[in-house]
């Protein structure tokens, strides 16, 4: 078994790194791309936990190491928990990443293309022309519906044109 410190250390950096995780995927970061480290699924987790390790969680690791002797690992996460929210850790990362990368103000405000909604569907169904009842096979074949006539919306005929030997596909 690992002695105290190294396990109140990495009871401690694992709460770092899903915090910086969680906030490198907020910004649409890649955890993956590293800098320093590489190679790894969270390299990039790693660069930026490294920015506040000796701040956030090296001194509370020994801390906790050197005045407890049992339950180290519960006691340490809520001490980082505690820490974190105090510091406003999750606030600052982000803005931490921005400045360490030379983020523009421009790019960080740049306007979203898709915002406007142009492309959000179009009506498809058409409940005022179309009565529900209507074999989807009719609706299918229909070129403008619009054209539908009140005799055909409001027919009883439940049989499916797209049945029988032959089927166009249209």
């Amino acid at each position: 078994m690992a002695d105290p410190v190294n396990r109140a250390l990495s009871a401690a950096n694992s709460c770092l790194y899903g915090l910086v995780h969680a906030a490198i995927l907020s910004g649409g970061y890649s955890p993956a791309l590293g800098f320093i480290h590489t190679g790894k699924q969270l390299s990039f987790v790693y660069d930026v936990a490294d920015l506040y390790k000796m701040e956030m969680t090296v001194l509370l690791a020994f801390s906790i190491a050197a005045a407890e002797v049992g339950g180290i690992e519960r006691k340490v996460r809520l001490a980082c928990r505690d820490r974190f929210s105090a510091e406003r850790l999750v606030e600052r990362v982000l803005p931490d990443i921005r400045k360490v990368l030379k983020v523009e103000a421009a790019e960080q405000q740049a306007p979203d293309e898709f915002a406007a909604g142009g492309a959000m569907p179009a009506d498809w169904w058409q409940p005022a022309t179309i009565a529900a009842e209507l074999p989807i096979g009719q609706i299918l074949k229909m070129d403008d519906l619009s054209s539908l006539s009140s005799r055909e919306r409001d027919s009883d005929d439940n049989s499916d044109p797209g049945e029988g030997d032959s089927v166009t596909a249209g």
